[in-house]
């Protein structure tokens, strides 16, 4: 993950929303930031095991965009987050910016 990222400009990491945001989910944000990646995509996934739950995802997101709110503060900043809502039993997508 690292070598790649070293050289990306975004970068697309996918949640489980049945689990919530694992330490690993934290871990790659932080390594992201660090390695000066500007750009984030959130995906959440299996949203429709959770039965589109939105005090789910309204959590995950929160507890995401906090973590990255304060690294944001230690290293280098996003230009943009983008949180996707996704389901690929029904093919259900939906994409929200939010700022930092």
């Amino acid at each position: 993950m690292l070598s790649r990222a070293s050289q990306a400009e975004a970068a697309v990491l996918l949640i489980d929303a049945a689990e919530g945001v694992p330490i690993q989910s934290r871990l790659h944000g932080y390594l992201l930031t660090l390695l000066g990646v500007k750009q984030l995509a959130v995906v959440i996934n299996k949203m429709d095991i959770v039965n589109w739950d939105k005090g789910i995802y309204h959590s995950i997101v929160d507890e995401y965009t906090s973590l990255l709110g304060l690294l944001h503060r230690v290293s280098y900043p996003l230009q943009a987050i983008l949180v996707i809502m996704l389901s690929n039993v029904h093919y259900k997508c939906l994409g929200i910016v939010v700022p930092l």
